[in-house]
């Protein structure tokens, strides 16, 4: 069966979810965007000798999932081993964590992604991802550059981060109420401490910041990734009426994904 199906890349993410229980128990709402970025990743890189960067790896669902699939990954992460700057991506025992990785043939580095990528580095890659990722960083210029120099030539790089502009922040602001993150984390924990969102994109904002990187454009979507709520739960309703209404409406889903292509 074709390692890009459907039904591989779902049993896939889901060996990569119970091999790093108890860790990614926390992540389990991430698993429908973790599936898109896997089918961009196998369309980019049908090679099964391909490379792939995994920049913000976090726990590493997404990289051990493409690893288990036959690609040659590396994650990069910087706030998993550093817990006491970033309480949101906090892990409580990094060495069992690391346990699994290794066992699993993982490698995931302590690396800062806005730090110039060393020559061991650059050019190595076939597509480098980035989740969720750009929208926490405050110089977006600065890490697309980096992506760029790690890849080869003829490389993509597949960006996904929240949506602007998505239906429920503009309800929000309708209504009086703030589309930016909790104004109580950006105030308390100041510039070293804050970890949430400096800023977050429009798909057209998007593709701009990745042409001025020095990519082409190959493709975009707009699309919905978060699963609802338990059936159980009266926000279910809620969340999938505005989900219904904000089909009509362009650019209004939950999340951006942009793939750019190197060419020099």
């Amino acid at each position: 069966m074709d390692r890009g199906s459907e039904k591989i890349i779902k049993q896939t993410l889901l060996e990569a979810y119970k091999l790093l229980e108890p860790w990614s128990k926390p992540h389990w709402h991430e698993r429908n965007y973790y599936e898109k970025v896997m089918r961009y990743a196998v369309r980019c890189c049908p090679d099964k000798d391909g490379s792939i960067a995994d920049l913000g790896s976090g726990v590493g669902v997404l990289p051990l999932a493409l690893r288990l699939m036959g690609y040659k990954v590396d994650g990069f992460e910087k706030y998993v081993f550093s817990d006491a700057e970033s309480p949101m991506f906090k892990v409580a025992d990094v060495s069992s964590l690391k346990e699994i990785w290794d066992k699993n043939g993982l490698d995931v580095f302590d690396y800062d992604i806005l730090a110039v990528p060393g020559e061991n580095l650059k050019n190595k890659y076939d597509v480098v991802i980035n989740t969720a990722v750009i929208e926490h960083v405050k110089d977006p210029s600065l890490l697309l550059k980096n992506i760029h120099l790690l890849l080869k030539k003829g490389g993509y790089v597949i960006t996904m981060t929240p949506n602007l502009t998505v239906f429920y922040k503009r309800l929000r602001f309708l209504f009086g109420l703030s589309p930016y993150w909790d104004v109580k984390d950006f105030f308390s924990l100041g510039e070293r401490g804050f970890t949430g969102h400096w800023r977050e994109y429009t798909p057209k904002e998007l593709q701009w910041v990745h042409k001025q990187a020095g990519f082409n454009i190959i493709g975009v979507q707009n699309c919905d990734i978060y699963p609802l709520a338990d059936k159980k739960n009266p926000r279910n309703f809620l969340h999938l009426l505005v989900r219904y209404m904000s089909y009509p409406m362009p650019n209004s889903r939950e999340a951006n994904i942009v793939v750019g292509k190197k060419n020099d």
